[in-house]
């Protein structure tokens, strides 16, 4: 497991009021988001091509085996959102971007972000790097709530259902 692997992606977050951690005798929605704060420095990613004009980088929100999602800026519309590429030039997992993109532009539901945007950019050595813009959430991800202890069984329900939630919504689509 690479680092920022424990982090949900943003494809699986909720908006909304974010409580994290409440007292088990209250009953209040417990929302999974991106983290409030990027986890590393602007200096760790670098965006490819004419991305970096229209995207001021902020941090990144988490690694994975196919890509790295951060957080930016975007210039022309001035406001926050992820912005999800792909880490190298693979054909096969350039088709399951693409896939994921298509997926996300149908779906509308609360528990899964908004797409905005798929595209492609050449970086520096005139390789293709796909990328998707999608909605920024703040508040807490699941394990820093985890980080705090372990969640009281109504509590794990809640977080569970809400996460499949968004799944069903993708696979009803499908």
């Amino acid at each position: 497991m690479s680092e920022g692997d424990d982090q949900l992606p943003p494809s699986s977050v909720e908006r909304g009021d974010t409580t994290v951690g409440p007292p088990a005798d209250r009953v209040e929605p417990t929302h999974t988001v991106a983290p409030a704060r990027p986890a590393s420095a602007p200096a760790a990613v670098e965006l490819p091509g004419d991305l970096g004009e229209r995207f001021k980088l902020l941090g990144t929100l988490g690694r994975g085996g196919m890509g790295v999602v951060v957080l930016v800026r975007d210039r022309r519309l001035d406001r926050d959102v992820a912005l999800k590429l792909l880490r190298f030039e693979d054909e096969s997992l350039a088709k399951l971007f693409a896939r994921e993109a298509r997926v996300l532009a149908g779906l509308e539901h609360d528990n899964v972000v908004r797409l905005y945007e798929y595209g492609e950019v050449r970086d520096a050595k005139d390789s293709a790097r796909p990328y998707i813009v999608m909605e920024y959430v703040r508040g807490s991800s699941l394990a820093a709530r985890l980080a705090l202890g372990r969640p009281t069984v109504v509590e794990s329900a809640r977080i569970a259902v809400d996460m499949l939630r968004g799944v069903e919504e993708a696979h009803r689509i499908e």
